[in-house]
């Protein structure tokens, strides 16, 4: 028998968004899990998380990041006997018939299901966004959010890179289901709305440019992951257009954002801590 169970990572959320998360998903599934990473509106969220009688919730002392928060939630899904794990962004906004859609294909031969995932930024959206052929799609990676892990099929060796803070991890986790000949299918009649970190449009002569809008801490975490990440798969030709598509967004926030020099500062100090964590891959 399935029984379902959907996670969030806390950290700082907006409650009302977090609602517009939650509200398709609470009453199908098992179980509400959520992990919080000692966020400041601790008294909020104990508000809305009391709102739903399936729900539990642990706190971290300090923010972890995500890998550890998920690795936690792998171990307590098989400890619990959950089938399926659905990840969620506090921020995201799965659409009305998501769990539905999921669950129809939830047990077919694949370790995980993805969403469609429609960006929040219309301008977004019409440069990055993806056409969908049928119903479903095989697919070689995604975004944790929204991604449905088959726990029973789910190879045991198979699990988030504690070495990455944020950034990478996703890709991270499905090369690895992909080393392992294991395959994702992308349900596109399940639909999310996604945003990336602050996402700011600019609009230069007849081009539009997008930069992250991040923080100079989420900077210098990024950095860190990309060169830990690019030391771990150098060898893998698939890591090329990623690293390349990040360098550019540097480069626009280099451009086009505020605080630049601090900013810059904390890239290349995460550029630096990256290398420290290179003994880590032997």
């Amino acid at each position: 028998m399935s029984k379902y169970i959907a996670a969030v990572i806390l950290y700082n959320p907006n409650i009302n968004q977090l609602q517009k998360c939650l509200a398709p998903i609470a009453n199908n599934v098992d179980l509400l899990y959520f992990i919080d990473n000692a966020s400041k509106n601790e008294f909020e969220i104990n508000n809305c998380v009391k709102n739903f009688s399936n729900a539990k919730i642990v706190r971290n002392c300090q923010n972890q990041g995500l890998s550890k928060p998920f690795n936690q939630l792998l171990k307590y899904s098989r400890e619990h006997n959950f089938s399926h794990l659905l990840l969620l962004d506090q921020d995201s906004e799965p659409s009305s018939n998501f769990i539905e859609e999921l669950k129809k294909y939830a047990d077919k031969n694949f370790v995980c299901y993805t969403p469609l995932l429609i960006h929040k930024s219309p301008d977004y959206q019409k440069t990055y966004g993806c056409t969908p052929h049928g119903e479903t799609e095989n697919i070689k990676e995604s975004i944790n959010s929204g991604t449905l892990i088959n726990i029973n099929k789910l190879p045991a060796g198979i699990c988030f890179d504690e070495n990455l803070f944020i950034d990478w991890i996703d890709i991270d986790f499905f090369y690895q289901l992909e080393l392992a000949s294991k395959k994702t299918l992308r349900i596109n009649n399940a639909k999310l709305l996604i945003n990336i970190g602050n996402q700011k449009v600019h609009h230069v002569f007849k081009y539009t440019w997008f930069s992250s809008g991040y923080s100079a801490f989420r900077l210098k975490k990024q950095a860190q992951d990309t060169v830990y990440f690019f030391l771990k798969y150098r060898k893998h030709n698939f890591i090329k257009g990623h690293i390349t598509f990040l360098l550019w967004r540097w480069l626009m926030m280099l451009f086009l954002e505020n605080k630049r020099i601090r900013k810059s500062l904390a890239i290349i100090s995460g550029l630096i801590q990256g290398l420290r964590l290179y003994k880590y891959l032997y």
